[in-house]
C-alpha cells in the first residue's frame, strides 16, 4: 500500500518540525541577546521558550516569565498584542 512515509520512516510534517527545532536551537542564543537589548536586562537563552510563529514567516514567539515577544525576520522585538 501507498504510504506518505519516506525511506527513513518520517512524514513531511515530522522533518519540518525537526527542521525548525535545528533552527530555534541554533538561534536561540541570538534572540536571547535582542531580548536582552529590549528588556534592559540579561537574558540567558535557557530562560526562553521560542517556537515558530505562523502568522509570520522567519519570525519567532519568545515567552520570557510571563510575557510574550515577537523576534521579527529584520531582528526587531516587540510585545505580542494577545488577542
Amino acid at each position: 500500500p501507498y504510504s506518505a512515509r519516506d525511506n527513513q520512516g518520517k512524514s513531511p510534517e515530522t522533518r519540518q518540525e525537526i527542521a525548525m527545532n535545528i533552527v530555534i536551537a541554533a538561534e536561540k542564543r541570538s534572540i536571547a541577546t535582542l531580548l536582552s537589548e529590549h528588556v534592559k536586562h540579561r537574558v540567558n537563552p535557557e530562560e526562553i521558550r521560542v517556537s515558530e510563529n505562523p502568522d509570520e514567516t522567519g519570525s519567532f514567539l519568545v515567552g520570557l516569565d510571563f510575557e510574550r515577544y515577537v523576534v521579527s525576520p529584520s531582528g526587531e522585538v516587540y510585545e505580542d498584542a494577545m488577542d
